[in-house]
């Protein structure tokens, strides 16, 4: 009897662990850009091109949130974003380009992916070296190894 509760236990733990669907942010996508502090070390704002406030950027370099990675918001109503990072004596300028996906899923409803654009560019910048990765923000995670959700952009070191 014992063998019998155990295994039915498992069974329906198992069966919950596969109805379980992960739709992604329930909000619109984001970026994340991890900064090397070297690379861009008097880094004082963020903006972008076309935005009616920065609050959204200051948001990201407010005291103890601000370190190597930064969360910034991307343009739902064009296929790219142009940032200005402030520096003390220059601004470079990060134009990210992506493919907006507007579609319905049945497990989630309504949603809004980002991916990789069908043309180039991918990107262009001013800052010395830069990479993009982009992944889809919706989608399956195993509860025992996380994937890396949405666009990610990396400055480095030259």
């Amino acid at each position: 009897m014992k063998n019998y509760l155990s295994g039915s236990l498992l069974l329906v733990v198992a069966c919950i662990s596969l109805g379980c669907y992960d739709c992604g942010p329930q909000a619109e996508p984001t970026i994340q850009l991890n900064i090397d502090r070297s690379s861009l070390p008097t880094l004082y704002r963020i903006s972008a091109l076309g935005t009616q406030s920065d609050s959204a950027f200051l948001r990201a370099l407010e005291p103890g949130l601000f370190g190597n990675t930064v969360g910034l918001p991307v343009s739902m109503l064009q296929d790219s974003t142009t940032y200005l990072l402030y520096s003390e004596n220059q601004t470079d300028t990060l134009t990210l380009f992506y493919k907006r996906i507007f579609d319905i899923k049945k497990q989630c409803g309504y949603y809004i992916d980002l991916a990789e654009p069908d043309a180039s560019p991918r990107f262009r910048t001013t800052i010395a070296n830069v990479s993009v990765e982009y992944n889809s923000y919706l989608g399956p995670t195993r509860w025992n190894r996380s994937r890396p959700l949405g666009i990610i952009v990396t400055t480095r070191n030259p």
